[in-house]
């Protein structure tokens, strides 16, 4: 016979056990917690912020809210888990007939990954809240299985066969191998994506998923990136400046201040000079900070830009460039405006301005640019804008024609031709090695903000193998412009 405390504690650990099988219904992120034991059992879980950070871009992902997105985070971080393993097995929960298509770098990896999707559907804890949805097909092989719902989970290898096999959801676990990054190895990787692995789409809305440590400059996440449409995520371990984090759902924000570790409970600051030395300096940034080095260095170099704490007095002319994004509000590219003032000894760049934005805004984002520096910001020395110049492609087509036809700002066409971004860049890149080009110093006099020269420099730094160029785009246009780009040139020094 059960006593009535053997009851009542009966019924509140079975009310227990229903609320975290809704909470895991609901959230990835709960159900990475919940399956943890089953997946990693006798290792204990280590809670963090960045958990559910990489569960609300999934469920975003799975939500349709994202179609194509990156996960960038340092080896060891539960991204695999939580992205390749758990996220397809907690979208069967919703939608059993979901057909996933995985890769890896090897097949091995590859298999272990299908192999951990498989055992925890089977396992008792699975089973006993959703096993009535859906069951697998007797026949389950490693490499593939399937529901009674036509579901469907299959792997291949970077440079396998996928004759026959196609997804509802593409996933890429960590396409490059760390032990081999020679630069054949990582363009097979990509022409295998670009050839082979992003045409197995069932169809044309089909979401993709690329979760994988940086690697290199050039690895596949650099790759896909140049290619637009994508959502990234990037997590450093070691925060190296202030960053606030807005989650995709809940909106709920972290800060992390300068030195901030991801996870220190599992990897402590400690860890740095060990993974530095054994890493080394190009490996450590790439698949620690996953800011990847271009190899002897980027053209760009950051020594190349003198800086000025306050303006010179003899300002010939001042004039903005705007690089704007492939799709706004759509894509993951961002537009750029630079307000760069020339002299006679050099070009000042004076803001720079970035920002994901729709359309509507950034119609009035160039308004309210133009309006900001011949007004507020306007100083005795420093003339009015005397040209807005546009680059007639993508957004940018659009923004010239609505802001010639309906203000009166002086906007400019700017014609990249058929020239590549690397082509430009290089055709600046004597006016900028040369020390002709300068930057607000951070002990400046200036009355505005000045925090975007960082990333500026930092962006310049990582050209061509970067994350982003839109603001290397504005660079390009503004040497060029400003050298070449009137009738009668100028005199300059």
């Amino acid at each position: 016979m059960y006593s009535q405390r053997d009851i009542d504690e009966a019924e509140y650990l079975s009310l227990l056990a229903a609320e975290d099988y809704a909470l895991s219904e609901q959230t990835l992120s709960h159900f990475v917690r919940a399956a943890w034991p089953i997946l990693e059992p006798g290792t204990p879980f280590i809670d963090g912020w960045h958990v559910d950070l990489v569960g609300e871009y999934l469920d975003a992902l799975r939500l349709g809210q994202i179609p194509k997105l990156i996960i960038n985070m340092r080896f060891r971080s539960i991204k695999s888990i939580a992205a390749t393993v758990c996220f397809p097995v907690h979208w069967w929960i919703t939608d059993p007939s979901r057909r996933f298509l995985c890769g890896s770098h090897s097949d091995s990896l590859a298999v272990e990954h299908n192999v951990s999707r498989r055992d925890l559907i089977k396992s008792d804890w699975f089973q006993a809240a959703w096993g009535s949805r859906f069951k697998l097909d007797l026949d389950d092989r490693k490499q593939s299985f399937i529901n009674d719902k036509r579901g469907s989970m299959k792997t291949t290898s970077v440079g396998g066969s996928v004759v026959g096999k196609g997804g509802d959801c593409l996933i890429i676990d960590d396409p490059n191998d760390p032990k081999n990054l020679s630069d054949v190895a990582i363009f097979n990787a990509n022409n295998w994506y670009d050839k082979t692995f992003s045409n197995r789409k069932n169809q044309e809305k089909s979401s993709e998923l690329l979760v994988m440590q940086r690697v290199a400059s050039n690895d596949l996440t650099a790759h896909v990136l140049e290619q637009g449409g994508w959502t990234q995520l990037v997590v450093p371990w070691e925060a190296e400046k202030k960053t606030i984090i807005v989650f995709p759902i809940s909106k709920r924000e972290h800060v992390r201040e300068v030195g901030d570790i991801m996870d220190p409970e599992r990897f402590s600051i400690a860890m740095k000079p060990q993974w530095q030395k054994t890493l080394g300096p190009l490996a450590y940034p790439a698949q620690v900070q996953q800011s990847p080095k271009p190899v002897g260095g980027g053209m760009l170099k950051r020594t190349y830009w003198k800086r000025y704490a306050a303006l010179p007095k003899d300002i010939i002319r001042v004039r903005q460039y705007w690089d704007c994004a492939e799709v706004p509000g759509v894509s993951n590219d961002y537009s750029v405006c630079a307000t760069i003032a020339e002299t006679p000894t050099g070009f000042y760049w004076l803001d720079v301005g970035r920002e994901q934005v729709e359309w509507d805004d950034l119609e009035q984002a160039a308004k309210d640019l133009y309006a900001k520096w011949n007004g507020e910001l306007r100083s005795e020395n420093l003339p009015t804008v005397e040209k807005v110049k546009i680059e007639f492609k993508s957004a940018g087509i659009q923004l010239f024609q609505h802001l010639s036809r309906k203000s009166t700002l002086p906007v400019e066409k700017f014609l990249p031709g058929q020239r590549d971004k690397q082509v430009r860049a290089a055709g600046a890149l004597p006016t900028i090695a040369a020390g002709n080009c300068y930057l607000p110093d951070s002990d400046t006099q200036l009355t505005w903000p000045v925090e975007w020269v960082e990333d500026f420099v930092k962006e310049h730094e990582d050209f061509p193998g970067g994350d982003h160029d839109d603001r290397v785009d504005t660079t390009s246009m503004a040497v060029e412009d400003f050298r070449y780009g009137d009738d009668e040139p100028r005199a300059w020094g």
